[in-house]
């Protein structure tokens, strides 16, 4: 049996290798903080924080993003029930996806190449490999919320091999459970990556192209056969898609410009560029080159700037070149309509911003394994291909160690961003973060300022700059930069919490009980402003309706000491001291070292102690009497 089918046991080996290998790799920013949009997906977000089962889970996951993400945020919840925010563990898990995509990419390369011969693992396992550890990947792997990009992708590719399984078992004449079992796979994964990310969408389009491809060989009398059915099927992703966008499609579209500083046509007009940018990425994927928040110069025209024309005729000529080489180089023909076609939808006219190299992630793949096939097959001497395919490898799997030990340091990675895009805001008001998270905070102060020199009106900024205020305790200042953030944008939940605060600070606790109430009416979930609204309203003897806010603060998130610790104090000027010292031992359970709880438990059991004495004394003295 080892002679007539060595690759049942070599295939094992080459999944160990490639665990291996991706683990290796992504090992330096595996402790890496979280950053960027993980804090409001994943640390701010109090739908996933669930503590145990129940019948409301759906619902809360829903509330995430509604039905287009509910599997990604499902994971996050399973991450926040296991481990709540040890970042580790949650990006543990992006590793293992992006392993078990690797291998589902070997199995693809298995099932395109069917390379036969006496290694027949050999050029699939250099494909997946060499997809494995392009450093352009690591946006969707160490970046925890691209989590769902990468699901995504996974589920797609699950869904086009069990496609191809089923129809190459009907192809042998194999009818009955098994390629119905395949297929059905094939249906429930493609729902499952549809519910981590909506790119998924353009699945039924990838299974056309295939099909058409390579098992019908590229026969222009099987599209006009079916090309009412194609019509239908058109129709009904249309359908689907409008339906998904909610009641107003074109209003929702058209809103998702509001957000953005380009315009619809300046959008249609850089994506070009954007699109060769990724192409050159994938090709030269160099640490010097990759970015989180690139600064990508927009196309006010044709001419404007000169590349625009250049990449849009690159772009239309890549297209032609897929039609004209499709029948002499099958491969590379498909490779090239796979890489446009599954950007199509991100890089298109829908109002996302322009560029994000996680995009990237599911195109790469039938590039890898052309390119794989290409250097064996047409390198001369035999052994070349391979030499050259190992060497990339190598080459890129160091250079994807170290861009993750730039994401391992909070400060060097923005500050890495900041090199690359230069006088961005958004970047500027995150390295002030990133510098307040050490401590650094006359840094932080700078950065905030630059920022707000690019954009004075950048919320955020203005925001971080008032808490630096606030706590070194200049309640003035900081009311100012709160008031003019909320100015600029009313429903600004952050800044009307943090106006409380400093109105708490300076004693005017009536005007901080409504900010707080302002804050909570732009986000009901917000658990600090239920938190600290239950301390003003403690201050003011509103004890029942302080510990109702406590109440909430808790169910949104059920490991907030501080909102233990506050509760029991309410509890004990309402005379439950037992209740009290109950609360204050939760918050010392989450916090050992949460030293407000322990002074307030310690201070109870004296006055506790104290009065039980004197009862026990004036008893005595009744006594002797």
């Amino acid at each position: 049996m080892l002679k007539k089918n060595p690759a049942l046991f070599e295939i094992p080996l080459i999944l160990a290798v490639l665990a291996v290998v991706g683990w290796y790799i992504y090992l330096p920013a595996l402790r890496a903080p979280f950053v960027f949009d993980d804090l409001p997906q994943i640390i701010d977000n109090p739908h996933i924080r669930i503590t145990g089962f129940s019948a409301d889970i759906p619902e809360r996951l829903l509330n995430c993003r509604g039905p287009n993400r509910f599997l990604a945020f499902a994971t996050f919840a399973l991450n926040y029930y296991f481990h709540q925010y040890n970042v580790a563990d949650y990006r543990t898990v992006n590793v293992m996806i992006h392993i078990i995509t690797a291998c589902l990419v070997f199995i693809l390369a298995r099932l395109v190449l069917d390379t036969g011969g006496k290694r027949p693992v050999l050029v699939p396992f250099l494909a997946a490999a060499l997809w494995l550890v392009n450093p352009v990947h690591i946006q969707s792997v160490t970046y925890i919320t691209q989590r769902m990009n990468a699901l995504a992708a996974m589920f797609s590719l699950l869904t086009l091999c069990c496609y191809i399984q089923a129809r190459r078992l009907q192809i042998n004449g194999k009818t009955g459970f098994k390629p119905v079992l395949f297929f059905v796979m094939a249906f429930f994964a493609g729902l499952c990556g549809l519910a981590s990310k909506e790119n998924a969408a353009i699945l039924p389009v990838i299974i056309l192209l295939y099909e058409w491809y390579f098992f019908q060989s590229l026969d222009r009398r099987w599209i006009k056969k079916r090309l009412a059915w194609i019509g239908i099927g058109s129709l009904m992703l249309v359908i689907i898609a409008l339906i998904y966008m909610g009641g107003n499609p074109l209003d929702r579209l058209t809103g998702m410009y509001d957000k953005q500083d380009f315009t619809l046509g300046q959008r249609l007009l850089t994506e070009p560029r954007v699109v060769l940018y990724y192409l050159t990425l994938l090709l030269f994927p160099h640490p010097g080159r990759l970015n989180l928040d690139y600064n990508f110069p927009l196309s006010l025209s044709l001419f404007r700037p000169l590349p625009t024309l250049a990449a849009l005729a690159a772009l239309l000529a890549l297209a032609v070149i897929a039609v004209y080489t499709a029948r002499r180089h099958r491969l590379f023909s498909f490779a090239l309509a796979w890489f446009l076609v599954t950007l199509a939808i991100e890089s298109s006219f829908i109002g996302l911003a322009l560029i994000f190299e996680h995009r990237t992630y599911l195109p790469s793949v039938f590039p890898a394994i052309a390119a794989t096939a290409f250097l064996v097959k047409r390198l001369k001497p035999a052994p070349a291909g391979f030499l050259v395919l190992v060497a990339a490898i190598a080459v890129c799997g160091y250079a994807t160690c170290q861009r993750n030990r730039v994401w391992d340091d909070e400060v060097r990675f923005w500050q890495d961003c900041d090199a690359k895009s230069p006088s961005k805001a958004r970047i500027l008001n995150n390295l002030g973060l990133a510098y307040k998270s050490i401590n650094n905070i006359s840094d932080a102060c700078l950065a905030y300022e630059k920022a707000l020199a690019c954009d004075p009106d950048l919320i955020n900024a203005l925001n971080n700059l008032g808490t630096i205020y606030l706590e070194n305790k200049d309640p003035g200042k900081a009311l100012q930069l709160f008031e003019k953030a909320i100015s600029i944008e009313p429903g600004f939940y952050d800044a009307h919490y943090n106006r409380g605060l400093a109105l708490m600070e300076k004693g005017r606790v009536i005007e901080a009980t409504r900010a707080f109430r302002n804050a909570l009416e732009f986000n009901p979930y917000y658990e600090k402003a239920h938190n600290n609204l239950g301390v003003a309203l403690m201050q003011q003897l509103e004890l029942e309706q302080a510990i109702d806010h406590f109440q909430r603060a808790l169910d949104l998130s059920p490991y907030f000491e501080k909102a233990f610790s506050n509760m029991g104090v309410a509890c004990y000027k309402k005379g439950l001291t037992g209740r009290a010292i109950e609360l204050f031992n939760h918050a010392l359970d989450i916090d050992p070292y949460y030293l407000e709880a322990y002074h307030n438990m310690k201070r109870i059991k004296a006055q506790a102690r104290k009065y039980r004495d004197s009862i026990i004394g004036f008893k005595k003295r009744l006594g002797r009497d």
